[in-house]
C-alpha cells in the first residue's frame, strides 16, 4: 500500500506549491526593486517634497489651511505703505502693514495679499494725463464720503480655490486705513500683478495682470468703464508679443510649449508707451530664469514694437553661443519686474525683483541711463532689503513696489513683504519627517532586498543538496520539535502545529535522515525562540491593550510623591509674608466628583453649563490649533474633578472646525482674544505677551471678590482644586514653583531679567539681588482674585510689561534659553512684594506623570496638577463631555478665525529625529509606568498561559 506522500497527485500539488512560492518570490523581488528605484529617484523630483507626496495619503490639504489667513507654503505676504524721504530712492516703510489677509476676512478666505498697485483718480498714475472721475454708485459708501478715494488692487490667494484672484480695496484717509470691496477679477487659473491705469486713447480703465496660468503664451489686458470701475473688468485684448528669443532658445522637449510672460508693466515716457515684461525660462535647458523684454507702442491696445536694444540680445553664459537672442537683461538680480515703472525728474525708473538666491530677496531700483528710439540701458541706483529682524512684516522678503507722486507732492505708495523667507518653514513643520522617512526607508528596502536574495540563494543551494526548499524547511522545524523538550508547553504545541502543516509527523516518527537532521540543527533553537517571542509579545500586547482601554481594571501602584525641602526656608516662604488687608475672600471651586459632579442629560442640555451658584472660581485657559489634543485633555480633567467650576477658553488661533467643536463642550465658554486691540508683537506667540493680557482680561471679566485660575493647556487636573481655592481665599493669589530662577536664566546669567525686566518694573538693584535666585513662579498656573493686592501689585504691572516688547516682555535677542518672558515678570513682582503663594512644584505643577494614578478617575492627592504636554496617552480626552444634540457647525461660529495672523505654527519642527524623540519619550514614560504595574504583569501572565 502506497504512502499518501508518494501519491502522484501529492507530487503534483507539491510541485505546484513550489512553483507558486518561486513566482511569489519573483514578484516580491520585482516590487522591492521597483520600490528601491522609486525611493532613490524620489528626492530628485519636485523638491523638497519629492516624487512621493504625503498629500497622497490624506484628504486634508497640507500646503495650506482653510480658514481666513491660514498658513500657506507660498508665505504670508502683507502690504505696507512706503513714503519717499525725499524720493523713491529713500523709502521708509510703515511700522505695520495696511492691508493683510485679515482685511479680507469677512469677504474672502485668503492666505495672503501681494503685488499691490495704488490707483489715485486725481493722479496721472504713469499715464498721459490725469484720469477722470468715476461713477460712485459702484462703491457703497462713496456717495457719503467727502474725501477723495484711493484704490488698491492686489493679488489675494483664495483658499477655497487655492488660486490667486485680484481684489480691490478703498481708502478715504490717504492710505492710512483700507476697506476691502471685493473680487475685481477671477479666472479658472492663478492671477497676480494687477497694474491699473487710465487709457485716454480708448477712454477706459486698463488692467495688465499676470495670466501665465492661461498657458496661451500671451499677455491679457482687461478693461472697464468709468461707470463700472473698480469692477466690471473684461478682457479687451490678448497680446502675443513679437519674441524671436523664445523659438531660438526653445529645446526639443519644449516643442509646442508657449512662452511665459510675467509682470507686464507699461509707463508713458517721452511721447510713447514703454512696456516692460519678463519671459520665464528653464535654466536646465540653457535658458535664463528671467529675461527682461522691452517694447514700445503709440497706444496700449495697438501694435507693440520690440525695442532695438532687445533685438540686439543679451549675454548669458549658459545659452548656446553665450547669448540670448532677444532681451535687455538676463540676470536673476534685476531681470524680473518688481512693480510699476515711473518717471521722476524727466528720467525713467523701473523696480526689479532680486531673485539671486530666493524669491523676494530684495527690491532694486533701476535708472534708465539711455531710453530712446535706438538704445536702452539702466543702472541700479537704490536697493530696498528686508529688515531681517525676525519680527516685522517685511522681515525676510520684499518683492514689489508701486510708488507715486501723491497729490500733496510727496512720494508714496505700496510695498509688499513677508515675515518669512518662504513657506518652507510651514513645510518643515508638517512634512519634513516624511521626507526624512523616505530617505531612510530607501536604504532599509535596499538592505532587506539584498538579504532576501542571499537567503533565496542559500535555500536554492540547500534544495539542490537536501530535497529542495520545502525539505530544508521541514528539516529545520522537525529538528526544532525534537530539541524543544524543555520549552513551555505552548511553544511545543506551536511547533507541532507548524510541523504538521508541512507534513512532518511522518518524518519525525520515522526519525528522518541523518543528513536532514544535521542540516536542520542550526534552526531548531531559533524556531523555538521565535515561537516563544511571539507568545510573549501576544500576551504583552493584549495586556497593554486592556490597560490602555480599561485602565480601571488594572491595578497600578503610583510612584511616591516626595516634596524635598529647599535650601532656604521651606518653599521660600518670606520671613514677613505679604498680607492682603481685604482677605480672606470667599473662593470656592464648587463640589467635586461624587457631589453631583456627573450632571444629568437634562441639566446639560437645558443650559449647556455645569457651573454652580456657589462656585466663585472660574478656570481660564487658552491656546491655538496645534494644542487641541492637550486642551481636550485639560478640559476633560476639569469636567471630572471640578464639574461645577466654570471654564473659559480663549481663542488664540483655533481653526473654524476646532472653534465649533469647543463650543459644544459641556460647561465651557469660548472667548475671542482681540489681538487687533494690542500692539502687533502680541500676535507673536513666541513673545508670550498675550498671556499676561489674557490674565488681565479674564480677571476683569469677573465680579470683584471672585477669582480666576489660569491653567496652561498642557496641564491636567488630578484631584479637586480645593487647595488652590484655599490659597486664593487666604491671599488673593496662587501659583506653583518652577525649576531655576530669574537670576539663573540665560548667558550671562540673569542678563535679560536684570537689564530689562527689573528696570521696567522700577525695581532697585539690591532688591533684585535679594530675590533673583528664588525659584520661578509658574506662569502656567496663576490665580488672582479681582480687586486683591495681587491683582493691583502684580497683574497690572505684568500687563503693562506685556505691551512693551523691547523694554520688557521680549527684549532684543530674546529666546527661551535667554528669557522666561511673562514668567520672569510675574516672579520678580511676587517675590518683590513677599507673596508666599507659590506652592510646591511637586504637588501643583509636577512634570512626572508616573507620580499620578494610572486610572484618571482615581485621585492623585496630594498631587493636584500634573504636566501632560506631549506625553501619551491623554487620559481625560475619553472623559470629555459634550452637550447633547450639539452639532459642531463652523458656519455658526460667532467670529471668523484668522489663525495665521498668529505665528506659533511656524515655530514647530517635524524632523524625523524630533518626531521619533518626542514619541519615544512618551513611549518610554508609558513603558516605565507599565513596567512597574503589578496588574499588567499579572494580566500578561494570564494571557500567556491561556494560549
Amino acid at each position: 500500500m502506497a504512502h499518501p506522500h508518494h501519491h502522484p497527485a501529492s507530487k503534483a500539488g507539491s510541485g505546484f506549491t513550489l512553483r507558486s512560492r518561486w513566482i511569489a518570490f519573483a514578484l516580491y523581488a520585482v516590487l522591492s526593486i521597483a520600490l528601491t528605484i522609486v525611493l532613490f529617484v524620489d528626492p530628485l523630483i519636485d523638491r523638497p517634497s519629492g516624487l512621493v507626496k504625503l498629500a497622497w495619503f490624506t484628504k486634508a490639504p497640507l500646503s495650506h489651511g482653510l480658514d481666513p489667513c491660514s498658513w500657506d507654503y507660498e508665505g504670508s505676504w502683507r502690504i505696507g505703505f512706503a513714503r519717499g524721504n525725499p524720493d523713491p530712492q529713500h523709502l521708509q516703510l510703515s511700522a505695520e502693514p495696511v492691508i493683510t489677509c485679515a482685511t479680507l476676512a469677512n469677504a474672502t478666505a485668503a492666505s495672503f495679499v501681494a503685488d499691490p498697485f495704488l490707483y489715485i483718480p486725481s493722479s496721472s498714475n504713469g499715464t498721459t494725463a490725469t484720469s477722470p472721475s468715476f461713477n460712485t454708485s459702484a462703491i457703497a459708501d462713496a456717495t457719503t464720503s467727502s474725501k477723495q478715494p484711493w484704490f488698491a488692487f492686489y493679488e489675494m490667494k483664495n483658499l477655497k480655490r487655492y488660486l490667486g484672484e485680484l481684489g480691490v480695496a478703498v481708502s478715504y484717509d490717504s492710505g492710512d486705513s483700507w476697506r476691502h470691496l471685493g473680487t475685481a477679477v477671477s479666472e479658472p487659473f492663478h492671477l497676480s500683478f494687477p497694474l491699473v491705469l487710465w487709457d485716454a486713447d480708448s477712454q477706459q480703465y486698463l488692467m495688465f495682470a499676470e495670466t501665465i496660468g492661461s498657458k496661451e503664451g500671451n499677455i491679457w489686458i482687461y478693461g472697464t468703464s468709468r461707470e463700472a470701475f473698480p469692477f466690471g473688468w473684461r478682457v479687451v485684448r490678448r497680446v502675443w508679443p513679437e519674441d524671436p528669443g523664445w523659438p531660438d532658445t526653445r529645446r526639443w522637449f519644449q516643442f509646442g510649449m508657449p512662452a511665459k510672460y510675467v509682470d507686464t508693466a507699461p509707463v508713458w515716457f517721452e511721447g510713447r508707451w514703454w512696456i516692460f515684461t519678463t519671459r520665464v525660462g528653464t535654466p536646465a535647458a540653457g535658458q535664463p530664469k528671467y529675461t527682461l523684454l522691452v517694447y514700445t507702442a503709440d497706444t496700449l491696445l495697438g501694435d507693440w514694437k520690440p525695442h532695438p536694444a532687445a533685438l540686439a540680445g543679451v549675454a548669458y553664459a549658459a545659452a548656446p553661443g553665450g547669448r540670448v537672442p532677444f532681451g535687455v537683461d538676463a540676470g536673476r538680480r534685476t531681470a524680473r519686474n518688481g512693480g510699476r515703472p515711473f518717471v521722476m525728474g524727466g528720467q525713467l525708473y523701473r523696480w526689479a525683483q532680486d531673485c539671486s538666491h530666493f524669491y523676494g530677496e530684495a527690491l532694486r531700483l533701476m535708472h534708465a541711463t539711455a531710453a530712446n528710439a535706438t538704445h536702452y540701458a539702466e543702472v541700479e541706483v537704490a536697493a530696498l532689503a528686508p529688515s531681517h529682524d525676525g519680527l516685522s512684516w517685511h522681515s525676510a522678503r520684499l518683492h514689489h513696489a508701486d510708488i507715486h507722486m501723491l497729490p500733496d507732492g510727496s512720494w508714496g505708495g505700496f510695498v509688499d513683504g513677508d515675515r518669512y523667507q518662504d513657506g518652507y518653514s510651514h513645510f518643515i513643520a508638517r512634512e519634513q519627517w516624511f521626507v526624512e522617512l523616505k530617505a531612510r526607508l530607501k536604504w532599509v528596502v535596499a538592505a532587506q532586498l539584498i538579504m532576501v536574495v542571499l537567503a533565496a540563494a542559500l535555500l536554492a543551494a540547500a534544495a539542490a543538496s537536501g530535497g529542495g526548499p520545502a525539505g530544508a524547511a521541514r528539516g529545520l522545524l522537525g529538528f526544532g520539535t525534537r530539541c524543544c523538550g524543555l520549552c513551555p508547553a505552548p511553544a511545543r504545541r506551536a511547533l507541532a502545529r507548524a510541523a504538521a502543516a508541512l507534513g512532518l509527523q511522518q518524518q519525525v516518527a520515522a526519525g528522518g535522515s541523518a543528513a536532514a537532521a544535521t542540516a536542520a540543527g542550526a534552526g531548531g533553537a531559533l524556531g523555538a525562540a521565535a515561537a516563544a517571542v511571539v507568545l510573549v509579545a501576544t500576551a504583552v500586547v493584549a495586556a497593554v491593550g486592556v490597560m490602555a482601554v480599561m485602565p480601571w481594571v488594572v491595578p497600578c501602584p503610583r510612584w511616591p510623591v516626595q516634596v524635598p525641602p529647599f535650601p532656604e526656608s521651606p518653599w521660600f516662604v518670606p520671613d514677613s509674608p505679604h498680607v492682603d488687608p481685604a482677605a480672606p475672600y470667599n473662593i470656592s471651586a464648587g463640589p467635586g466628583p461624587g457631589h453631583g459632579g456627573r450632571s444629568s442629560s437634562s441639566e446639560t442640555s437645558s443650559s449647556g453649563s455645569s457651573g454652580s451658584s456657589n462656585a466663585s472660581l472660574t478656570v481660564v485657559t487658552g491656546c491655538s490649533s496645534t494644542f487641541m489634543d492637550r486642551l481636550e485633555n485639560l478640559v476633560g480633567s476639569l469636567q471630572y474633578w471640578s464639574p461645577h467650576t466654570p471654564v473659559a477658553v480663549y481663542d488664540l488661533g483655533f481653526t473654524s472646525q476646532q472653534l465649533a467643536e469647543i463650543r459644544c463642550w459641556q460647561g465651557v465658554e469660548v472667548r475671542r482674544f482681540p489681538f487687533e486691540s494690542y500692539p502687533p508683537h502680541v500676535r507673536e506667540m513666541r513673545t508670550y505677551a498675550f498671556k499676561g493680557l489674557t490674565f488681565q482680561r479674564a480677571v476683569e471679566a469677573v465680579a470683584p471678590g471672585q477669582a480666576v485660575l489660569w491653567i496652561d493647556c498642557g496641564l491636567e487636573v488630578r484631584a479637586p482644586l480645593d487647595p488652590l481655592a484655599q490659597s486664593l481665599s487666604r491671599h488673593g493669589h496662587v501659583s506653583a514653583q518652577q525649576s531655576t530662577s530669574p537670576g539663573r536664566q540665560g548667558a550671562p546669567l540673569g542678563h535679560m531679567a536684570e537689564r530689562y525686566t527689573r528696570v521696567f518694573l522700577n525695581m532697585s538693584l539690591p532688591d533684585y539681588e535679594r530675590i533673583k535666585l528664588l525659584p520661578f513662579c509658574a506662569a502656567g498656573v496663576q490665580g488672582f482674585v479681582h480687586g486683591s493686592d495681587a491683582h493691583r501689585l502684580v497683574l497690572g504691572p505684568v500687563a503693562a510689561c506685556s505691551l512693551e516688547r523691547d523694554r520688557c516682555i521680549a527684549p532684543p535677542g530674546h529666546s527661551r534659553n535667554q528669557h522666561c518672558y511673562e514668567q520672569t515678570a510675574l516672579t520678580l513682582l511676587l517675590r518683590h512684594h513677599n507673596f508666599s503663594t507659590c506652592l510646591q512644584r511637586e504637588l501643583y505643577a509636577s512634570s512626572s506623570t508616573r507620580k499620578t494614578t494610572y486610572d484618571p478617575r482615581q485621585s492623585s492627592a496630594p498631587l493636584v496638577i500634573a504636566s501632560r504636554r506631549y506625553r501619551q496617552p491623554k487620559p481625560y480626552r475619553a472623559l470629555l463631555r459634550r452637550r447633547p444634540q450639539c452639532r459642531a457647525d463652523p458656519g455658526t461660529n460667532p467670529w471668523p478665525t484668522i489663525a495665521s495672523e498668529h505665528t506659533e505654527s511656524t515655530i514647530g519642527h517635524s524632523g524625523l529625529n524630533t518626531v521619533i524623540l518626542t514619541r519615544a519619550r512618551a513611549l518610554l514614560d508609558f513603558v516605565v509606568q507599565a513596567g512597574c504595574c503589578v496588574g499588567l504583569h499579572a494580566l500578561a501572565q494570564l494571557v500567556l498561559w491561556t494560549q
